[in-house]
């Protein structure tokens, strides 16, 4: 059966990052196999360049104010699906999995759940549980993208309906011949747009004990979004240990110019910052959490007790002198090249719908 696929995710940023690289990848290989892709993206503030490289390689781009219980989205979904002659539907990114089982409840459905999945806090599981066994009972496959949201997702799902698919991550898009800068004080490098989600309330406890006296370490900040805000309140002067950034495409430019990576959150479902720091030859440290628990599997990584500040102060004093060496490096390049690539992704998502659609 030829698919004509309806890919609605929620993925709003100005920059592709790996998520709209991986798209790319999955685009021509649909059309390899003589399918169709359309897509549905929220409406942005400003315009985006990605959306018409999505168009140029021959999918049809549509655009929704982003409101997804809104009655005339949903109408306009099932209006696409019409006019396209839709018969899958891959909900991206969490935001629209309900809305699309609104529109066409008895139509197969992906869920592609990228975030952490709440399957423990009593109320969050009642609600999920009625979103994938009520809303999503029909014709619904969540997919996982790490051993974390996976495991959530098939025991709210049940009877075995449930795909896991890492993700993958585009390092193709790096510039690998950017010289790592020799820095006198160590740079830490964090990326936010949630802080609670992120944890930077945690760095920024963790930081202010650690150069209380001098100025032992430095953090530098992506942030965007809730983030700036929060930073704004936190240190309307920023001390001398801080540096605020903005996202930008080129983000390998943080991974050289800084020491160690943090992942300080407490909740992940997949980290493609995380491995695309250990890829490009930092070290990390990581919180304990197991959206994460796969980097356990790379070198160069140390751990510290979620949402503990003296935790992350520890393993920063720790880390002062440290340094991953270039065998851990290779290891590390080798590993992503060999099980997280774009391409195996792409094939992985395909067999998926293959197996849908024949139901």
């Amino acid at each position: 059966m030829k698919e004509r696929c309806l890919l609605i995710s929620s993925f709003m940023a100005e920059y592709k990052g790996c998520y709209i690289n991986n798209i790319m990848v999955l685009i021509k290989k649909f059309h390899e196999n003589g399918d169709e892709i359309v897509f549905i993206f929220p409406k942005a503030k400003e315009k985006v360049s990605w959306l018409d490289e999505i168009a140029d390689l021959g999918c049809k781009v549509y655009l929704l104010e982003y409101k997804p219980y809104s009655l005339d989205n949903i109408k306009f979904i099932r209006k696409i699906v019409k006019e396209e002659k839709i018969n899958l539907i891959y909900s991206d990114f969490t935001g629209w999995d309900n809305t699309v089982k609104f529109a066409k409840p008895f139509m197969p459905a992906i869920w592609h759940e990228r975030m952490r999945v709440n399957d423990k806090d009593t109320v969050k599981k009642i609600y999920n549980l009625f979103k994938y066994r009520v809303i999503g009972g029909i014709k619904t496959y969540p997919v996982g993208i790490s051993d974390d949201v996976y495991n959530a997702v098939n025991r709210l799902a049940g009877r075995n309906r449930s795909s896991k698919i890492y993700d993958a991550v585009s390092v193709d898009r790096f510039d690998m011949t950017i010289p790592r800068s020799e820095n006198k004080i160590k740079k830490y490098l964090m990326f936010s747009y949630t802080p609670f989600v992120k944890g930077v309330d945690i760095a920024f406890d963790a930081f202010e004990k650690l150069n209380e006296s001098e100025i032992k370490a430095k953090l530098v900040l992506v942030s965007h979004g809730a983030c700036d805000d929060y930073v704004k309140e936190r240190y309307p002067v920023l001390p001398q240990w801080l540096t605020v950034e903005k996202p930008r495409e080129d983000v390998e430019h943080y991974y050289f110019d800084c020491d160690t990576f943090i992942s300080a959150s407490r909740s992940e479902g997949f980290s493609m910052s995380l491995m695309e720091a250990l890829y490009t030859g930092m070290d990390a440290i990581v919180s304990d959490i197991p959206g994460t628990s796969w980097s356990q599997n790379f070198k160069g990584t140390s751990f510290f007790k979620s949402e503990s500040a003296e935790s992350l102060l520890k393993a920063l004093n720790n880390s002062q002198n440290k340094k991953i060496c270039a065998n851990d490096i290779a290891f590390n390049r080798k590993k992503v090249d060999n099980e997280y690539s774009p391409d195996s992704w792409a094939e992985n998502v395909i067999e998926l719908h293959k197996k849908v659609l024949e139901g």
